[in-house]
């Protein structure tokens, strides 16, 4: 998962090259797509950057909780 969301991050870096509407000649309907489907990347990205947080605070809370208990009683 960790490659996935730089490579992910490398793809947003460079949105405004992919959706550039000046520099291609593709139809309309084509160009509104690749602005959705960058929408769509963009918000999975920013879901995964805050499941791997979720993940990590989870873990430190319960190894915090784990220790104490199994240290101070």
């Amino acid at each position: 998962m960790n490659g996935a969301l730089f490579g992910t991050y490398r793809v947003l870096t460079n949105v405004g090259a992919m959706i550039s509407c000046g520099r291609n000649d593709h139809p309309f309907i084509r160009q509104l797509l690749m602005v959705l489907f960058m929408t769509y990347m963009l918000t999975l990205y920013l879901l995964q950057f805050l499941t791997v947080g979720a993940m990590f605070v989870t873990i430190i809370i319960f190894y915090d909780q784990f220790f104490e208990l199994l240290f101070v009683e």
